[in-house]
């Protein structure tokens, strides 16, 4: 964990450990904001945890005036001091990253802290859909705050920051997955001012939910009627849709190319719904899954209330190239009842 650890000073070309005598948790507050840090968790004075000091240490000392860290002066002394016991400081920062607005603490919107003040992580939606937010740079969300398995919430999930006034921290972010801090993946754009941010718009702000078993938010349901299903449960009973080609016997997951309100209702009404509530094209929702060869495009003749496509009410067409028809383009539908 970066934001816990001995706490040094550097002076006269060599860091130094800072002595325990002294100091506090209001201390430990500067020096977790002078590291960029939003403040301390706690401070660890008096402990040998982190070490002794082998006799030579620094001290440093703040003055507060009206409580403000810009307002505390800070002296360094390496010369002749003793620190008692030759304990020296640790401190434990909070995290330069949280998600917030979720329902719990391990899951919501992404931010960033810096310059005093928390911002979202944007997605943009111009962005080849191979290229944008999806499931390596979740995993270095959740490594950084060292909270287990990643899934994905599709961006704009739980809202665009405080009354849509949030700074817009970093946008275009592309990770190998191995990184240990957001910071270090790639990204186009970071520091965005909200003037500037029209590429990304309060309503791409990327969601992860960190810990729990792996893979998307679904238990494995499968409500069949004819050539169409719906498959996993996942939030707000949006559930992706699988149609079926018995001339060459394999299930597809639709993409969004041609689908439209009509078509839902078609689907819900074949699976013995009253009708269509809504469809959603954010296949966030349902996991990467399987290699996108078996994603199809889909459009039939809604008049005739049928979806089979090898009949002539409908056109089938096959992807084999992610380019074409990626996982997050795949449709899944909400039907009454």
């Amino acid at each position: 964990m970066r934001n816990l650890g001995r706490l040094e000073v550097y002076h006269d070309t060599q860091w130094w450990p800072v002595c325990a005598d002294g100091w506090g948790l209001e201390d430990a507050e500067i020096a977790c904001q002078t590291l960029g840090y939003p403040g301390a968790v706690s401070s660890f004075p008096g402990t040998s945890i982190f070490g002794k000091s082998g006799g030579v240490v620094a001290r440093v000392s703040c003055a507060r005036s009206d409580g403000a860290s810009d307002n505390c002066t800070r002296s360094v002394v390496t010369d002749g001091v003793t620190c008692g016991n030759n304990s020296v400081v640790g401190i434990y920062c909070h995290a330069s990253l949280r998600l917030v607005n979720g329902s719990s603490y391990n899951e919501g919107r992404v931010e960033i802290y810096r310059s005093g003040r928390w911002g979202t992580v944007c997605d943009s939606p111009d962005r080849p859909p191979g290229e944008r937010w999806g499931q390596r740079e979740a995993e270095v969300v959740c490594r950084q705050l060292t909270s287990g398995v990643a899934r994905i919430y599709p961006p704009g999930w739980f809202g665009d920051g405080e009354n849509g006034s949030s700074a817009i921290w970093l946008g275009e972010v592309h990770c190998s997955g191995s990184e240990d801090e957001l910071q270090e993946c790639g990204y186009t754009r970071w520091g965005v001012p909200l003037e500037d941010a029209e590429f990304c718009r309060e309503k791409f702000a990327v969601a992860v939910a960190c810990g729990g078993p792996p893979g998307p938010f679904f238990t494995r349901e499968v409500i069949h009627a004819g050539n169409i299903r719906l498959v996993d449960w996942p939030l707000y009973d949006f559930r992706k849709l699988e149609v079926y080609n018995k001339n060459n016997a394999t299930w597809r997951a639709v993409c969004e190319h041609n689908w439209d309100d009509d078509m839902t209702q078609v689907a819900c009404e074949i699976l013995d719904y009253p009708g269509a509530r809504n469809y959603t094209t954010s296949g966030y929702l349902f996991g990467q899954g399987q290699s996108v060869v078996l994603n199809a495009s889909v459009s039939c003749n809604t008049s005739s209330h049928v979806i089979d496509v090898t009949t002539d009410d409908c056109t089938w067409t096959m992807f084999t190239d992610g380019d074409l028809c990626h996982y997050e383009e795949r449709v899944g539908i909400q039907c009454q009842g």
